[in-house]
């Protein structure tokens, strides 16, 4: 699979995965996470936004966008999916 983009994430992300279900339930996100996959699944204003992320050996995440709608470019949804994710380094 080819992914879109890639996000480091701090050593210890696993043990703060919680603050990051808790803030994407505010703006009615979910987050399935299994191991080291997370699917992300989500509804805005125009239509249901998705992405698949592998999280590897070196705490990188691979993100692969796999549904948004048509007038959204993807790197919108990047910075969110970013911006989201660098919560974790605070």
């Amino acid at each position: 699979m080819k992914y879109d983009f890639e996000v480091e994430l701090p050593d210890n992300w696993e043990s703060r995965w919680g603050e990051a279900e808790a803030a994407a339930k505010k703006y009615d996100i979910l987050l399935n996470r299994e191991g080291d996959r997370i699917e992300v699944r989500g509804q805005s204003p125009i239509g249901t936004i998705a992405a698949d992320i592998l999280i590897d050996e070196n705490n990188t995440a691979h993100v692969k966008i796999t549904k948004k709608p048509m007038v959204v470019p993807k790197s919108l949804i990047e910075s969110e999916v970013r911006k989201a994710l660098n919560k974790l380094r605070e």
